[in-house]
């Protein structure tokens, strides 16, 4: 049976390997994103396109929902939890819910990219838009390699904040350690960092040669990144009363602040986070 996770996972694979930095970055990081599919695929490929799609701190990517199965209700489909800082979130992302026709559909016709839940809804998209960028995840295969990668990042966050001596026989049993919630935070950090490898691509900059200021720009975006992961899976700013950085049963912790209001030594933890899956 497909969890939610394995549709994440898929999903969060899906957009790393159909990059649209290069697009993003053309436009002055304006982009319109379609996403056509059943209600349900349209709301978890949002949660994945959400994670996945992050390159500028000033971006505009408007993402543009058209579901097959009937009008849905604009309330129900959201980029981020009510009541949020807009700070927190990134304002300049949006979503917005179409229940018009694909056909003739203006706002379907002007998107740089459409993200179609199978082959027919795309070859469908196709046949009245012949010049439309359209993919689906249909058959993708992406996710087995993502797992070997998550469990290569986690091995290395063990060794560098463990006190205990690895081995590389020692990758699956630290993963195995791992809870569900923990394992899918590793697994969408590893999908993520194909996008900086291809965003350091298109800049002509080598992952080995990192200036401290492209460092501290890339910290940034992966901290968004881990921000919109914790929102979108129910976590909310707080500090726990133990003092501690997080409470995992009330899902709240005390990083999940805009970049801006970070100490220091949280900063260093995401550039550190970005050094490590640069090495990998």
């Amino acid at each position: 049976m497909t969890t939610p996770a394995d549709k994440f996972i898929k999903y969060s694979a899906f957009w790393s390997s159909n990059c649209l930095y290069g697009k993003c970055r053309l436009k002055g990081f304006c982009l319109d994103v379609a996403i056509v599919g059943k209600s349900g695929f349209c709301r978890e490929m949002l949660d994945s396109a959400a994670v996945m799609n992050i390159f500028d701190r000033d971006q505009n990517i408007s993402y543009h929902i058209f579901a097959t199965d009937g009008p849905i209700d604009s309330d129900s489909v959201r980029l981020f939890p009510e009541g949020l800082s807009p700070e927190l979130t990134a304002p300049g992302d949006r979503c917005a819910v179409h229940n018009e026709p694909l056909k003739g559909s203006e706002a379907l016709s002007s998107a740089d990219f459409v993200a179609a839940e199978d082959k027919k809804t795309a070859s469908a998209i196709l046949k009245s838009l012949p010049e439309a960028n359209v993919s689906s995840p249909d058959g993708f295969a992406g996710e087995r390699r993502l797992t070997s990668l998550a469990k290569k990042l986690n091995f290395r966050y063990a060794k560098l904040y463990g006190k205990a001596r690895l081995s590389p026989l020692s990758i699956n049993r630290e993963w195995n350690k791992l809870d569900e919630f923990t394992k899918l935070s590793n697994l969408s950090a590893a999908a993520y960092n194909d996008q900086r490898l291809a965003m350091l691509s298109e800049m002509g900059i080598s992952k080995d040669v990192v200036s401290d200021f492209e460092l501290e720009r890339l910290a940034e975006l992966e901290h968004m990144r881990w921000v919109r992961f914790h929102l979108i899976n129910g976590w909310r700013p707080g500090v726990p009363e133990n003092g501690k950085r997080k409470d995992p049963t009330k899902r709240i912790h005390s990083d999940l602040l805009p970049y801006s209001e970070l100490s220091e030594e949280s900063r260093e933890k995401d550039a550190q986070s970005v050094r490590l899956m640069l090495s990998i």
